[in-house]
């Protein structure tokens, strides 16, 4: 029984180290939070808007400073909240914190988590004891009790497991009918060498994977799809849940920056104005956040009236920019950001 227990163990200990190693959608991201690699001088706080639209090198390159971006995808301010404190506890402060706002997610009720196996590795061994306290807070937690406490038990039947059974499978069935052809035909052939610009990434698209990214940036190489479309055919119009107790602890993120001597600075990135028109409470939303701006004297970039937001080439979906409208929109960013961080970075030199 022992030899079985001590090899759960190791076993679990070496698949959560490889995942965490592999680089592959957040795990690059906690990786470098927990090993305290950030330390940038500008950080982005947000959900997928933040970490599909806003370049950080492109801010560095006009800035000339260090940035990283922090975007969750599918994440609200309960998720935000827990990586803003790890991200926080691990790595130097930031001197500027980009926070990108959206009117659809941030303030939703904490029910279920979208890709919860991002967390499995950091649960266990060594165990991240700030993830189940944040987790604990949602209607629906991703992990039981027994989750926490027996090796593997979380890796049964879990999306990275199912998606490594998934290339096992792949690379036998590559590998038999290799083995055939080989028997049809004995004719030599050429050999054919790998694409030495054939990126990780590319082979994790091919397995479904999320793919990797750079200081936490994404951007999405996709063209207009129907998800508009297809929402509005099954609705009228959308109605974001208003949570009062995320506003209570959006608020506590932001007086915990600036008390630390950070500028927080809100940033609405480009939405479709279709989409816009979709969110029916979008006002009541918009309007918390201009609220909050003025509470705390934070500069407000509204971008949801620019003229990208006019133009669909720019969007794969309403709610997101694809590759060349992120890069454009970085861009303007970073030059109407200039004067105000330029300064703010100077001070605090």
């Amino acid at each position: 029984m022992l030899p079985v227990i001590v090899g759960a163990y190791l076993g679990d200990y070496l698949i959560s180290k490889k995942i965490r190693e592999s680089g592959i959608g957040d795990f690059s991201v906690w990786e470098d939070i927990y090993n305290g690699r950030i330390n940038a001088d500008i950080a982005i706080y947000g959900s997928s808007r933040a970490a599909n639209h806003i370049n950080p090198m492109t801010l560095e390159k006009e800035l000339n400073s260090t940035a990283y971006n922090l975007g969750m995808v599918g994440q609200n301010i309960w998720l935000q909240n827990l990586r803003h404190i790890e991200y926080l506890k691990y790595n130097r402060k930031p001197k500027v914190l980009i926070y990108s706002l959206d009117d659809f997610l941030l303030f939703n009720d904490p029910i279920g988590i979208y890709q919860p196996d991002q967390f499995s590795p950091y649960i266990f061994w060594p165990e991240r004891t700030e993830i189940k306290k944040q987790l604990s807070v949602y209607e629906h937690p991703p992990f039981t009790y027994f989750d926490y406490k027996v090796p593997l038990l979380r890796y049964v039947d879990s999306y990275y497991t199912n998606k490594a059974l998934e290339l096992v499978r792949n690379t036998i069935f590559s590998y038999i009918s290799k083995l055939k052809l080989s028997d049809d035909d004995t004719t030599p052939k050429p050999e054919v060498s790998k694409n030495e610009n054939t990126t990780e990434t590319e082979d994790a698209t091919a397995y479904n994977l999320p793919g990797k990214k750079v200081k936490g940036y994404i951007p999405r190489n996709l063209t207009w799809n129907n998800d508009l479309d297809e929402a509005q055919a099954s609705m009228k119009n959308f109605h974001t849940s208003v949570n009062k107790k995320g506003i209570r602890l959006f608020e506590k993120m932001i007086n915990e920056l600036q008390q630390k001597n950070i500028l927080v600075v809100f940033v609405y990135t480009p939405e479709y104005v279709e989409g816009q028109k979709f969110i029916k409470n979008r006002a009541q939303v918009m309007k918390i956040y201009k609220d909050i701006s003025k509470k705390y004297n934070i500069p407000f970039y509204d971008y949801s009236k620019d003229s990208m937001s006019y133009e669909k080439k720019y969007f794969f979906n309403s709610l997101h920019l694809n590759a060349a409208g992120a890069e454009l929109f970085s861009e303007k960013l970073a030059k109407d950001l200039k004067p105000v961080l330029q300064e703010s970075l100077k001070k605090q030199e």
